[in-house]
């Protein structure tokens, strides 16, 4: 059976602060540091288009640092964990009220449940 790195990663997005305009993507997994700066200095995050294109760039650089999804039950959770909070922190860490709003438009907010009966 294949063991998948991106089901023991822990995923952060921290703001940089020696980078003005970034933010940092970092895994932790033992004692290795992998991590994944997006740049976004060029952008009016006050505003609905730029904050919006500081998401999409938070979105790929998560699915970059969480690596593959993977096809079993197991390996799709933990994927998603490691997305979610790496796209939650950086959003938290970059403080800008319009790139929450986007982030929270993006968002699910009630978890999807199942119900069985007989």
């Amino acid at each position: 059976m294949k063991t998948r790195t991106s089901v023991t990663r822990l995923v952060t997005f921290v703001a940089a602060l020696a980078l003005p305009g970034a933010v940092l993507a970092q895994d932790r997994q033992s004692m290795n540091f992998r991590t994944m700066t997006v740049h976004y200095a060029d952008l009016n995050i006050s505003t609905t288009t730029g904050a919006t294109t500081l998401y999409r760039r938070i979105l790929d650089a998560a699915r970059s640092v969480c690596g593959e999804e993977g096809y079993g039950l197991d390996e799709r959770h933990n994927w998603q964990d490691c997305f979610r909070a790496a796209v939650n922190d950086a959003v938290e860490k970059v403080h800008s009220p319009v790139l929450n709003a986007v982030h929270h438009n993006s968002t699910p907010h009630a978890p999807v449940s199942a119900m069985l009966s007989r």
